[in-house]
């Protein structure tokens, strides 16, 4: 986590703060068992875990972003496509 974004493998309870999410919560759990599609903000959340056609079958092998969040899960192994996160910037880089 820094001033602009909180980074994390799975999810994020937003009823917790960052430092009493379970282990289940951050490692396992998909967006639609957390309610992220609520996400409040202000930072952005960057999330991995769950591919994004499994949000929005026409993000196959793309990051989505929904509101303030950012599924960062192409499914490279199936898409053949890898993405990662710059930080600071924000930027999203991606291979080809």
């Amino acid at each position: 986590q820094d001033e602009e974004i909180i980074a994390i493998h799975a999810g994020l309870d937003i009823t917790l703060p960052l430092d009493e999410q379970p282990d289940d919560v951050r490692l396992r759990k998909r967006p639609w068992e957390l309610g992220l599609e609520h996400y409040p903000g202000p930072k952005w959340l960057a999330v991995g875990h769950t591919p994004t056609q499994q949000l929005e079958p026409t993000a196959f092998g793309k990051p989505l972003i929904q509101g303030r969040v950012l599924y960062m899960d192409t499914a490279p192994v199936s898409s053949g496509r890898l993405c990662a996160l710059h930080l600071p910037s924000l930027q999203i880089i991606c291979s080809d």
